[in-house]
């Protein structure tokens, strides 16, 4: 059951990430920042805990190999969601690559198999560059009305 809470609290964190949008450097601090800090923890997360529903349930799946895959993955996932981040947001998009690098450079330390620490060492590696890379491109500027898109559900009471 804790891999479907960790998934869902993922995808929950992905879509609070698509409702962001530009800010004040406030809210860009404490909001989008740790918006995409938890966002990319929680998929790392959350192929640990595939990994570990997969030891329990299909040998195969729990591979060294097969957890190289994973990882590949989440790097690939990451690849991904870093540039339309960083769309949204500069503080979203590059908390979201800083913590995938982070938790790359954890899985290279300790006593994981040599391939996936090698999957690591270029995943973070990968995910540096197209961090950079989007960060480089031409961005419109950010809407001046908040930090919270229109497509944002309206709920009464109070936060």
């Amino acid at each position: 059951p804790s891999f479907f809470l960790l998934a869902g609290g993922f995808a929950s964190m992905i879509r609070a990430g698509t409702l962001i949008k530009g800010g004040t450097a406030a809210e860009s601090l404490l909001v989008a920042l740790p918006t995409g800090i938890n966002a990319a923890w929680l998929a790392a997360a959350t192929g640990i805990g595939f990994t570990l529903v997969a030891q329990n349930t299909a040998a195969t799946l729990a591979s060294p190999e097969a957890g190289a895959v994973l990882l590949g993955g989440v790097v690939a996932g990451a690849c991904y969601a870093v540039p339309m981040f960083l769309g949204r947001s500069a503080a979203l998009g590059l908390g979201y690559g800083a913590a995938t690098c982070w938790a790359c450079f954890g899985m290279t330390k300790g006593d994981s198999p040599q391939v996936v620490k090698d999957v690591a060492t270029y995943g973070g590696y990968l995910v540096a560059v197209v961090s950079a890379a989007a960060l480089m491109r031409p961005r419109p500027p950010p809407p001046a009305d908040g930090l919270l898109s229109s497509e944002a559900p309206k709920r009464g009471g109070s936060v």
